[in-house]
């Protein structure tokens, strides 16, 4: 038998896969339309879910999160999808174009088209919200998240400073371990409920329970649609503190300290939203409010505020629909307490890394469309001639 080079040549089923087949395969139109496909029912079924569960849990499930689950089946999330469709387009722009001077117009576009989806992926991931109170006379660079919890141990000896130790809201979960090597004792999640409540004891404790726990028990209750309204609470087993070992019970920021002392140190433990510095200080010099005639309704607030950040030190106005933005910050004017001490103001905090996308974007896509449209011009005016 003559073996012939066509029978040992190996055949195109069997050639291994190039960048470039991967990349068209990336590219497929298909992807795409069943990717965007996909947004859409997740846009149905999020807006529907939003009447039983809120708006920030439907957003948490179907839009924010990488799977989502349909009974025990996951499926792909708005991360995900949108992750693809970037994928999708991206590979398109580099391996299905026309690169020619004459689709110039339409290549731009799909970049900005491109960049709109980015900056959508890039604030999904980054962006956060929260609030910074401020006293009148007093000073404060510290937000607190309105959305991410954390579990901080606070080491409250040293009169000047408060040394923090912080456990994020994803680890707090039933049977979770806390440890740190800065901390003396171990603390280890009995119960979590991300809406609780506290119920006085109809009978004495019997257990190893402590300090506001003796008293109370903690009661689970069904997530409220209005996202402000629920209030995490959770039992956590204190190990390590000697006769102060035993179960506490925290409620998201409750008002009754819960405090051990070990070694000569005091320690507060507090279940509260997230909180971080902003690289600047703001000092409260007057907060002012002004009503409408002849009722107490609110008619605006405004803020005089020292903004300090090294050797910055200005004066400006936040009031509403004028922002201070600064440092990729952004902070409103949002509420006021009043009542006991000084007038404090309430900011909101805005922390947004994508918030230029939109912008840049358009004006992508507008140079592209208009690109577009004089580089037909020579073929309208041709053809109207013929």
């Amino acid at each position: 038998m003559t073996t012939t080079t066509a029978d040992i040549a190996p055949s195109a089923s069997r050639q291994p896969f190039s960048v470039g087949t991967i990349g068209r395969l990336l590219a497929s139109g298909r992807i795409f339309f069943w990717s965007a496909s996909w947004l859409l029912v997740l846009l149905v079924a999020g807006t529907v879910a939003q009447a039983s569960i809120g708006l920030y849990q439907a957003q948490q499930e179907y839009f924010s999160s990488w799977l989502t689950w349909a009974g025990p089946i996951p499926l792909p999330g708005g991360r995900l999808t949108m992750g693809l469709i970037v994928i999708n387009l991206f590979a398109a722009l580099i391996w299905r174009s026309h690169w020619r001077w004459n689709r110039a117009g339409v290549i731009i576009a799909h970049v900005g088209a491109l960049l709109l989806f980015i900056g959508g992926f890039v604030t999904a991931i980054s962006a956060s919200e929260g609030s910074l109170s401020i006293p009148e006379g007093g000073a404060s660079a510290t937000v607190r998240d309105y959305n991410e919890l954390e579990l901080a141990v606070v080491d409250t000896t040293n009169p000047g400073v408060d040394e923090v130790i912080a456990f994020g809201g994803g680890l707090l979960k039933a049977g979770a371990v806390l440890t740190d090597p800065a901390l003396p004792f171990q603390l280890e999640v009995d119960t979590y409920h991300r809406n609780a409540t506290a119920a006085r004891r109809m009978a004495p404790a019997t257990g190893d329970e402590q300090a506001f726990n003796s008293s109370w028990e903690l009661k689970g209750l069904s997530l409220d649609p209005e996202h402000e309204r629920n209030r995490a609470g959770l039992t956590v087993h204190l190990a390590g503190a000697g006769g102060q070992d035993g179960t506490y019970l925290l409620l998201q920021d409750m008002n009754v300290p819960q405090n051990v002392t070990v070694n000569g140190h005091r320690y507060g433990i507090a279940l509260r939203g997230r909180q971080y510095e902003l690289p600047f200080t703001l000092q409260l010099i007057d907060f002012e409010k002004k009503v409408h005639p002849g009722t107490g309704m609110p008619k605006a607030f405004k803020s005089t505020v020292n903004l300090i950040d090294g050797d910055v030190n200005r004066r400006v106005i936040i009031q509403m629909n004028e922002p201070l933005r600064y440092k990729g910050y952004t902070l409103f004017q949002s509420s006021y307490i009043q009542g006991r001490g000084p007038e404090t103001t309430v900011l909101a905090v805005v922390q947004n890394d994508g918030r230029l996308f939109p912008y840049i974007s358009s004006i992508v896509i507008c140079i592209g469309l208009l690109l577009h449209l004089l580089l037909q011009v020579p073929k309208l005016i041709g053809r109207s001639r013929v």
